[in-house]
């Protein structure tokens, strides 16, 4: 018996975006489609902080939008192999939480998994900075001379 492989959809708002720096993290496992999507009741973030190379995204539940990507991953006979990566970027129990949330793609609801950020107070601690857009580019890094 051949057992066919499963498609996981992963809301992505970040470092994981098209043309980001961790976007060949997803390419690694198996892209099938890309589409925008929103994501309601939430607050962006931003956080730079010396332990990491480059700034990053976080969200909590709030009142707000925060527009991404709607990635579905071709996962193959061992999804969870997949969706650990991620895990292991996300820090996940850590600094995120994986969780199953509805976003807004093409007008309707679909379910898919969405790195949540673990409490206000550890992105305190992390020196995260709250952000008005509605989604999330890497800001200018100031030039050293």
């Amino acid at each position: 018996m051949t057992m066919q492989p499963t498609a996981h959809a992963v809301f992505v708002y970040g470092t994981l975006k098209r043309k980001q720096i961790n976007h060949v993290l997803l390419q690694g496992i198996g892209i099938t489609r890309i589409r925008f999507a929103v994501l309601y009741g939430v607050q962006l973030f931003d956080i730079t902080h010396p332990m990491r190379p480059y700034p990053y995204p976080a969200m909590l539940r709030g009142q707000g939008k925060l527009l991404g990507e709607l990635v579905e991953l071709e996962l193959g006979q061992h999804p969870d192999d997949g969706l650990l990566v991620l895990d292991h970027l996300e820090l996940e129990g850590l600094e995120y939480t994986r969780k199953r949330c509805w976003v807004r793609v093409q007008g309707q609801f679909q379910r898919a998994w969405v790195y949540l950020y673990a409490s206000r107070k550890y992105l305190q601690r992390m020196g995260g900075k709250r952000r008005s857009e509605v989604t999330w580019l890497p800001r200018k890094q100031p030039t050293v001379a």
